[in-house]
């Protein structure tokens, strides 16, 4: 019994040096599984970059495409703003109305009309440049595309807000023209 004893832990040294001999691969089976992983990696990457490219020419059709928008939306603001314009000043023009109350009525529309004209300008103005700035930022990932979105959505906040106080200040003019100040 002393000898099995003995031969036990011996038998199972043997046994583990040959099980972690047999697993060991030859250098040419690793030089094959090396190049087997270059030519993965090469192949990876190769298509993320066929992908990358295909991203960015879809962003800067997106781009080109909301500039065009922004683009159209202005000149149609801008339509507008001239129409406005010309059809008060014709209201303005109209024999008689000097030194009344209707002149003062038709000056304080006038006035209204063109801030809401030029706040129309102003608006497009700025959802153009926000909608540019959206797909610029959707370009990026993560941290830098949220901190990029959160820049766009304040500068067209602020743009809106000055909009909004430009228009009430002309408005307020209006009804103070309308009350004879």
């Amino acid at each position: 019994m002393n000898i099995t004893r003995l031969l036990k832990p011996a038998l199972l040294a043997t046994a583990i040096v040959f099980a972690l001999s047999a697993c060991r691969e030859t250098p040419t089976e690793t030089a094959e599984d090396v190049a087997e992983a270059r030519a993965d990696g090469r192949e990876d990457v190769a298509e993320a970059q066929v992908e990358a490219a295909e991203v960015q020419a879809e962003n800067r059709t997106d781009l080109n495409q909301a500039r065009a928008d922004g683009r159209q939306d202005i000149a149609e603001a801008q339509v507008e703003a001239a129409q406005a314009q010309a059809d008060n000043r014709t209201n303005l023009n109209q024999p008689g109305a000097a030194g009344t109350t209707a002149y003062q009525e038709a000056a304080a529309d006038a006035t209204e009309a063109n801030a809401d004209a030029a706040h129309g300008v102003t608006m497009a103005k700025a959802q153009a440049e926000y909608d540019v700035s959206k797909q610029r930022c959707d370009g990026l990932e993560g941290a830098t595309n949220d901190a990029c979105m959160t820049e766009a959505k304040a500068v067209y906040d602020m743009a809106k807000v000055e909009a909004d106080r430009v228009r009430d200040l002309a408005n307020s003019s209006a009804d103070m023209r309308r009350d004879g100040n």
